[in-house]
């Protein structure tokens, strides 16, 4: 928030850097004080920093205040020690999306085994694709806009429990073999409308509530499998409901439904039914319709055949209101009015009751804060050119790194692995043209080194500027050009950029120490993960795969990272459930004196023309 936004700055002043000690503003700039001085003519504030490290709790400060009333100007100057401190990361967020960049997110190839934030309009998980467009989600997906789960196996494995909570809608119309929606005694919350297909049989007590309409030709498999609706509901399609269904508002029956009772396992309706006479299967419809309670006043028909209330394969968001348009119009031509009762049996407390499924979304989507990591004028001064200097670098294994760049002296570096150091480089670092040009072509790493001598490690924050050219070819098959003539068309970043081809050795990104290293995307550029490309901490990889490191710094065989590897050194069977995304506390005791265990790597594509891809295989990200 802006108020965190500005003691983060005042930490980050430089007292030692004439050009980097103060903060100005005046009452007429954009983002200025001047909602908090109504009736002030022109004033002007600047805060200097005398005293105190990044690092440091305690900071001395100069404020400056100069204020114009009826052309008479008078400054008030006061000095003081303040102690500063800004509000924590949110650990528990793993994989977010902040919704900060107006994007929509579109996700395939991975699992998903911690909770997922996405606060975005849109969000799509899975491809239109067969099979199973390599995604498979295992833990909760909190969603604040509309979700669209496409080709995306459901805890395959069956044996997690997890919520898929969804502020706005939720679309489920691709059925590309995936299987069913397993949440294995988990709830599925949706604050709009709910547009099904025939994916998903829900199964293994997996109970549905939908504060608005819902559509669907899916049905539920196991008896333990409970629907509730608020709105009106559409059913369509030949598969049955074994699990109870209650439907607050009108239900509508496709023409085309043939099951003999499509819910078996019963369904209670407050408003009225709506079937078409001309269906030949009319009267089995209205049969079975009535053997649930449904006295004949309630059921009302209309003759028009050319109604349906299908949700094709792969229709989007925008098949909702063809769809509601369908149900008004059956509803207009046989004379009914929308009609509403509330009937999920919640004061018997065998469901949750509407409020609280309101309340759970709310909590669950929250109004949530992200540090806004947009730093842009750290790196680029306002004239265009980098206020660091670029890391330009060639692992051609015989020129040693401090004769290419002499910050690299004395940071450890060798032609193996090079060490950017904090203490060498500082806080803000901008990565240029890095590549292999010489064998052996396995295990060459970059080590961001956030170790200070005092021992008040410092955050790291790394500039990721576009070094090369890339166009798709086809599904995960790129083409890269470094070529002087394409530099003007440069719009993706890449850690091993070599001039062409895709690179499959192993190449590694590792930090040191306990400060966190933050990867800012810059705008229109696309960060590019490559096959093998492993990012982590080095006292992470050290613990689950020791004899990943070489003795002459190199690292390979980091595929061998296994999510059961990563489980056996996190609290994954604790009580309490937000702390199960936690090291156990042995893990981490044993690296407190030689740099900490962390995961506090952030690649953050804060520009809405940013994209991270991390299509290729075999590539690990060990952070948020």
């Amino acid at each position: 928030n802006s108020e965190n936004a500005f003691v983060e700055a005042i930490i980050n002043l430089e007292p030692d850097n004439e050009s980097k000690n103060k903060l100005i503003t005046t009452g007429s700039e954009e983002g200025g004080f001047a909602e908090l001085a109504a009736g002030l003519g022109d004033y002007k504030v600047t805060i200097t920093k005398l005293q105190g490290r990044s690092g440091d709790e305690k900071h001395v400060i100069k404020i400056e205040a100069e204020v114009v009333v009826d052309g008479e100007s008078s400054v008030v100057t006061s000095i003081g020690e303040f102690t500063l401190s800004s509000k924590p990361y949110s650990f528990d967020r793993f994989f977010t999306s902040t919704g900060y960049a107006p994007n929509d997110v579109v996700m395939s190839g991975m699992n998903i085994t911690s909770t997922m934030y996405l606060d975005n309009e849109y969000s799509q998980i899975g491809s239109s694709q067969s099979g199973n467009a390599g995604i498979n989600i295992k833990a909760e997906v909190i969603c604040a806009g509309t979700l669209s789960i496409n080709n995306a196996p459901i805890n395959s494995d069956g044996t997690e429990t997890f919520d898929i909570t969804v502020g706005n809608n939720l679309i489920m119309t691709y059925n590309g073999g995936q299987g069913g929606m397993n949440l294995n005694g988990g709830r599925i919350r949706v604050g709009g409308n709910l547009i099904q297909g025939t994916a998903f049989n829900y199964k293994n007590d997996t109970d549905v509530y939908v504060v608005g309409d819902f559509i669907s030709g899916r049905p539920s498999d196991d008896n333990n499998c409970e629907i509730y609706v608020n709105g009106d509901a559409a059913f369509f399609g030949n598969e049955t409901y074994r699990g109870k269904v209650y439907v607050n508002g009108d239900v509508f029956i496709d023409k085309e439904v043939n099951t003999g009772d499509k819910f078996p396992g019963g369904i209670t309706v407050g408003g009225n039914v709506y079937l078409c006479s001309a269906s030949s299967f009319y009267s089995a419809q209205k049969s079975w319709i009535e053997s649930h309670g449904i006295d004949s006043s309630r059921i009302k028909t209309y003759s028009d055949s050319s109604i349906r209330f299908e949700a094709k394969q792969n229709e989007n968001e925008s098949a909702y209101n063809a769809l509601r348009g369908n149900m008004d119009k059956a509803r207009s031509l046989a004379g009914g009015a929308s009609a509403y009762s509330y009937v999920w049996p919640s004061d018997s407390f065998t469901c949750e009751s509407l409020q609280n499924v309101k309340a759970k979304i709310n909590e669950k989507v929250g109004n949530p804060e992200y540090s806004n990591w947009d730093m842009t004028k750290k790196f680029i001064n306002e004239d265009g050119t980098y206020a660091v200097t670029p890391i330009n670098y060639k692992f051609d294994n015989s020129t040693a790194p401090e004769a290419q760049d002499s910050r690299f002296a004395g940071t450890g570096s060798n032609l193996n692995q090079l060490v950017v150091s904090a203490e060498k480089f500082g806080q803000y670092v901008i990565m240029g043209d890095v590549r292999i040009t010489a064998g052996t072509w396995d295990g060459y790493n970059i080590v961001f080194d956030t170790t200070m001598p005092d021992g008040n490690d410092i955050d790291m924050y790394v500039y990721l500027p576009a070094n090369c050219y890339m166009t798709k070819n086809s599904e995960t098959s790129y083409t890269f050009s470094t070529a002087e003539d394409d530099e003007d068309k440069f719009n993706c970043f890449r850690w091993n950029n070599q001039p062409s081809g895709l690179f499959d050795g192993w190449f590694s990104v590792l930090t040191k120490g306990k400060g966190s290293v933050i990867f800012v995307i810059a705008d229109n550029v696309t960060y590019f993960a490559q096959t093998r490309l492993f990012m982590g901490h080095y006292n992470l990889l050290k613990q689950i795969l020791p004899n990943a490191i070489a003795s002459d710094g190199k690292v390979t065989n980091t595929n061998s990272f296994s999510e059961d590897k990563v489980k056996a050194i996190m609290r994954t069977t604790d009580t309490d459930v937000k702390k199960r995304t936690l090291f156990k506390q042995s893990v981490v005791d044993t690296y407190n004196s030689t740099g900490g265990l962390h995961n506090n790597l952030f690649i953050v594509a804060i520009n809405k023309n940013s994209d991270v891809n991390f299509d290729m295989q075999y590539n690990t990200f060990c952070g948020f």
